[in-house]
């Protein structure tokens, strides 16, 4: 089965992922019963617990509206596919999209994004924050590891 992250269960993501050739066809139907198994393995075992499993909750400040208002999407892309079971420092490349901007400089499976518009990728997180600050057709510094080498490229963004 695949790479459990931040709560979703999924298996990583094709170079087509969330774009328009991302069909049907591709479904791994093999992996949703497994998840389909765990999921009720899970259901029954909540269903038949003698003893409620029950949450104490802060009494903080309700959280604010924003987090529940859907988020704009970002604008800007590199064309990677990240390897979303990567648990290290930065963001392992899984794939480039062709074409990319990340094909273009070289990217490979396996490097490490460790810095983009001199801003540290520390992770999934930082990596997307920083692409939302940047805008489409802007030349930035990408710096990857592969194997030991750091090496420098420069990129122009694309519209995602």
């Amino acid at each position: 089965m695949g790479a459990a992250h931040q709560g979703k269960i999924h298996r990583g993501a094709d170079e087509d992922y969330h774009a328009p050739g991302d069909t049907a066809d591709k479904i791994d139907t093999a992996g949703l019963v497994k998840v389909a198994a765990i999921l009720k393995e899970a259901t029954e075992y909540l269903a038949n617990r003698i003893e409620p499993l029950t949450v104490t909750l802060s009494s903080s400040a309700p959280a604010s509206a924003e987090s529940t208002t859907p988020k704009e999407k970002r604008k800007t892309s590199l064309g990677t596919v990240p390897d979303f079971s990567y648990k290290g420092e930065g963001v392992r490349i899984d794939n480039t999209l062709p074409g990319s901007p990340a094909q273009q400089a070289g990217l490979q499976q396996g490097d490490i994004l460790i810095q983009l518009a001199g801003q540290p990728v520390s992770d999934l997180a930082s990596y997307a924050a920083i692409l939302w600050s940047l805008k489409a057709g802007e030349k930035v510094e990408l710096r990857f590891r592969r194997n030991d080498e750091v090496k420098v490229a420069e990129v122009v963004l694309v519209e995602r």
